[in-house]
């Protein structure tokens, strides 16, 4: 596998993993940030295995929407947002 498919498959399923552990903490512990991060984190995976399909398969407009969507506009929103409530 090319490196170039293989960097951005692997940050997604990090990503995904990251997203599962802050469910988990939330789930224990209820803060609001770890919620609002994990949905930041889900979006970030979700742009990541956009892109690890983009290279494979090239790019298609709603694969690039979606990489867009939530790769460029949610997931540093996201992020942010459960930084203010942290």
């Amino acid at each position: 596998m090319d490196l170039t498919v293989l960097l951005p498959a692997l940050t997604s399923v990090l990503a995904a993993l990251f997203a599962l552990a802050l469910v988990d903490q939330w789930r224990d512990r209820r803060h609001a940030f770890q919620a609002v991060w994990a949905v930041g984190m889900v979006f970030f995976a979700v742009a990541a295995g956009a892109e690890a399909l983009a290279v494979l398969n090239g790019w298609s407009e709603p694969l690039y929407k979606a990489w867009y969507l939530t790769g460029a506009v949610c997931t540093a929103g996201w992020l942010g947002l459960g930084t203010a409530f942290l």
